[in-house]
């Protein structure tokens, strides 16, 4: 699959975040669905932004197959009720290149493959 990457400036935001590992990147909807899960438990009236704008961290310093260590972030209209799972954080406006990945998340090394490469042929 072919990427396009596009320089974006994002604007500054709230999010709501979970931090964890999981076995393979089939595994995110199952993360990401526990959280939003952990969210409404913990508290109920924590709303996410209209554009359901979401992005992951990944800790590891190079790409893995497994054990991936990742926070996920969902952008939230206010910081709401923590707990040992749900974390707040505050992001600044950044500029960023970005790519659409469409497919399984185990194909998700492909898109990242795609950025990397452009950063380096841009010296950036």
């Amino acid at each position: 699959m072919g990427y396009d990457v596009e320089i974006r400036d994002l604007p500054g935001i709230q999010t709501a975040y979970r931090k964890g590992r999981i076995d393979r990147y089939s595994d995110m909807t199952r993360f990401v669905m526990e959280f939003a899960g952990m969210c409404e438990l913990s508290d109920p009236g924590l709303e996410c932004t209209e554009d359901v704008y979401c992005f992951v961290i990944y800790d590891d310093l190079e790409y893995r197959e497994e054990h991936i260590g990742l926070e996920y972030h969902q952008a939230v209209k206010h910081v709401g009720k923590g707990s040992d799972e749900i974390g707040f954080m505050d992001f600044e406006p950044v500029t960023a290149a970005c790519v659409k990945h469409h497919g399984s998340y185990d194909q998700l090394g492909a898109a990242y493959e795609a950025i990397m490469s452009w950063l380096d042929i841009n010296d950036m």
